[in-house]
Protein backbone atom coordinates (compact mmCIF):
# COMPACT_ATOMS: atom_id res chain seq x y z
CA UNK A 1 0.00 0.00 0.00
CA UNK A 2 1.08 3.45 -1.29
CA UNK A 3 0.57 6.23 1.06
CA UNK A 4 1.40 10.00 0.33
CA UNK A 5 3.22 11.88 3.10
CA UNK A 6 1.04 13.85 5.06
CA UNK A 7 -2.19 11.70 3.96
CA UNK A 8 -3.53 8.78 7.06
CA UNK A 9 -3.69 5.43 5.21
CA UNK A 10 -6.97 4.62 3.90
CA UNK A 11 -9.68 2.53 6.40
CA UNK A 12 -8.99 -0.91 7.29
CA UNK A 13 -11.08 -2.88 3.88
CA UNK A 14 -14.35 -3.92 5.11
CA UNK A 15 -13.75 -2.00 8.89
CA UNK A 16 -16.25 0.10 10.41
CA UNK A 17 -15.33 2.86 9.42
CA UNK A 18 -14.64 2.02 5.44
CA UNK A 19 -18.62 1.36 6.10
CA UNK A 20 -19.54 4.72 7.44
CA UNK A 21 -17.71 6.18 4.39
CA UNK A 22 -19.13 4.14 1.91
CA UNK A 23 -22.98 4.82 3.75
CA UNK A 24 -22.24 8.71 3.59
CA UNK A 25 -21.32 8.62 0.08
CA UNK A 26 -24.10 6.63 -1.50
CA UNK A 27 -26.55 8.38 0.91
CA UNK A 28 -24.84 11.69 -0.27
CA UNK A 29 -25.56 10.60 -3.95
CA UNK A 30 -29.52 9.48 -3.07
CA UNK A 31 -29.94 12.52 -1.39
CA UNK A 32 -29.17 14.35 -4.50
CA UNK A 33 -31.04 12.56 -6.70
CA UNK A 34 -34.17 13.25 -4.27
CA UNK A 35 -33.52 17.03 -3.78
CA UNK A 36 -32.88 18.01 -7.62
CA UNK A 37 -36.43 15.90 -8.28
CA UNK A 38 -37.46 18.57 -5.60
CA UNK A 39 -35.85 21.47 -7.16
CA UNK A 40 -37.22 20.71 -10.84
CA UNK A 41 -40.41 19.94 -9.50
CA UNK A 42 -40.87 22.79 -7.81
CA UNK A 43 -39.60 24.92 -10.52
CA UNK A 44 -42.66 23.38 -12.81
CA UNK A 45 -45.01 24.61 -10.49
CA UNK A 46 -43.54 28.42 -10.18
CA UNK A 47 -41.95 27.69 -7.42
CA UNK A 48 -38.23 28.33 -6.96
CA UNK A 49 -35.48 27.60 -3.96
CA UNK A 50 -33.63 30.53 -2.88
CA UNK A 51 -31.82 31.89 0.19
CA UNK A 52 -34.84 34.35 1.22
CA UNK A 53 -36.28 33.19 4.33
CA UNK A 54 -38.45 36.09 4.12
CA UNK A 55 -39.98 35.54 1.12
CA UNK A 56 -40.83 32.13 1.96
CA UNK A 57 -44.11 30.57 1.21
CA UNK A 58 -46.33 27.91 1.74
CA UNK A 59 -46.84 25.11 -0.73
CA UNK A 60 -50.77 24.80 -1.71
CA UNK A 61 -51.67 21.12 -0.95
CA UNK A 62 -52.17 20.17 -4.69
CA UNK A 63 -48.51 21.62 -5.34
CA UNK A 64 -47.18 19.37 -2.16
CA UNK A 65 -48.96 16.35 -3.26
CA UNK A 66 -47.37 16.48 -7.60
CA UNK A 67 -43.60 17.64 -6.04
CA UNK A 68 -44.01 14.82 -4.05
CA UNK A 69 -44.96 12.71 -7.20
CA UNK A 70 -41.68 14.20 -8.72
CA UNK A 71 -39.47 12.99 -5.42
CA UNK A 72 -40.92 9.15 -5.27
CA UNK A 73 -40.73 8.81 -8.81
CA UNK A 74 -36.72 9.25 -8.61
CA UNK A 75 -36.49 7.61 -5.29
CA UNK A 76 -38.24 4.53 -6.74
CA UNK A 77 -36.27 4.91 -10.21
CA UNK A 78 -32.89 5.64 -8.14
CA UNK A 79 -33.61 2.48 -6.08
CA UNK A 80 -35.41 0.05 -8.44
CA UNK A 81 -33.75 1.79 -12.05
CA UNK A 82 -34.87 -2.14 -13.66
CA UNK A 83 -38.29 -1.48 -12.90
CA UNK A 84 -41.45 -1.15 -15.55
CA UNK A 85 -43.06 1.94 -16.07
CA UNK A 86 -45.94 0.43 -15.14
CA UNK A 87 -44.68 -0.92 -11.61
CA UNK A 88 -43.45 2.34 -11.05
CA UNK A 89 -47.30 4.23 -11.83
CA UNK A 90 -49.15 1.62 -9.62
CA UNK A 91 -46.44 2.39 -6.67
CA UNK A 92 -47.06 6.21 -7.25
CA UNK A 93 -50.83 5.68 -7.45
CA UNK A 94 -50.36 4.12 -3.58
CA UNK A 95 -48.11 6.99 -2.47
CA UNK A 96 -50.06 10.00 -3.25
CA UNK A 97 -53.66 8.14 -2.34
CA UNK A 98 -51.58 7.56 1.14
CA UNK A 99 -50.41 11.11 1.79
CA UNK A 100 -46.76 9.51 1.18
CA UNK A 101 -45.48 11.74 -1.59
CA UNK A 102 -46.58 15.03 0.24
CA UNK A 103 -44.49 13.29 3.63
CA UNK A 104 -41.62 13.55 1.16
CA UNK A 105 -42.18 16.78 -0.30
CA UNK A 106 -41.86 18.22 3.44
CA UNK A 107 -38.97 16.41 3.95
CA UNK A 108 -36.85 18.07 1.32
CA UNK A 109 -38.04 21.26 2.38
CA UNK A 110 -36.87 20.91 5.62
CA UNK A 111 -33.62 19.58 4.71
CA UNK A 112 -33.72 22.34 2.53
CA UNK A 113 -34.37 24.98 4.62
CA UNK A 114 -31.81 23.56 6.87
CA UNK A 115 -29.77 24.35 4.26
CA UNK A 116 -30.78 27.87 4.16
CA UNK A 117 -32.64 27.29 1.16
CA UNK A 118 -36.60 28.58 1.37
CA UNK A 119 -39.46 27.67 -0.96
CA UNK A 120 -40.59 30.87 -3.14
CA UNK A 121 -43.20 32.11 -5.95
CA UNK A 122 -40.77 32.62 -8.84
CA UNK A 123 -42.55 36.48 -8.79
CA UNK A 124 -41.75 37.46 -5.47
CA UNK A 125 -37.27 37.72 -6.12
CA UNK A 126 -34.76 38.14 -8.73
CA UNK A 127 -32.94 35.78 -10.93
CA UNK A 128 -32.16 32.28 -8.97
CA UNK A 129 -29.05 32.19 -6.84
CA UNK A 130 -28.44 28.32 -6.71
CA UNK A 131 -25.12 27.55 -6.29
Amino acid sequence: MRVVYGSSPPAPLGSRKMADLAAAEANSHYWQCMLAAFGCALEAEGFALRAEPRAKVLLPYAVRARVGIAIVKARYHYLNPRQSDEAAEAMLRDAEEDGYTGSWTDCCQRGAEAAGWYVVSRGDVGPLNMQ
